[in-house]
Formats: structure tokens, sequence, C-alpha cells
């Protein structure tokens, strides 16, 4: 791993706990928080451009921060369907 790597893979710590932290409780039977911070990683390596050379892991917490909202949105977006189509019902 390069030097890039070994900095992006510092803040896992970090990252990590601040997932299993903020993660809902209910969705950790589908989903887990590693799983998310997994994704923010994919997101930076993938996105590179993006990060504008300064504060490393402030930027990889916030991408960590829209990946939870965008797996809490996507795993919840069902449950909230059926509920209210059962109250509609």
């Amino acid at each position: 791993m390069g030097a890039g790597g070994e900095a992006l893979f510092s803040h896992h710590d970090n990252l990590l706990g601040y997932a299993r932290k903020h993660f809902p409780k209910l969705l950790r039977p589908r989903c887990d928080p590693e799983d998310v911070v997994q994704e923010t990683y994919l997101a930076a390596i993938n996105h590179p451009g993006r990060f504008d050379g300064e504060n490393l892991g402030g930027w990889l917490m916030n991408l960590l921060k829209w990946k939870l909202n965008d797996t809490r949105d996507r795993e919840t977006a069902g449950v909230r369907t059926v509920r209210r189509s059962k109250r509609m019902g």
C-alpha cells in the first residue's frame, strides 16, 4: 500500500467508531457499520478529485456521514412504504 493508502486508512478507527455510534440499531440486522465505512473508502478512492488536499480526516468523515444517511434512507424506504400502505389500506 502506498503512502496515500496509508494516510487514507489511518482514519479507520475514527470512522468506524463514529459509524458504530451513529448507525441506527434497527438497521444492524441488515447492514453493518463496517460496510458503510468500506463504502466511504470506495467513494474516496473513486472520486479523489473531490478532495481539496486539506484535512483528509474531515473529508472522510463528511463522506461517512453522507453514506450513513444514504444507507439509512435506502434501508428504511421500503419500511415507510409498507407503513404508509397499511394506514391507507
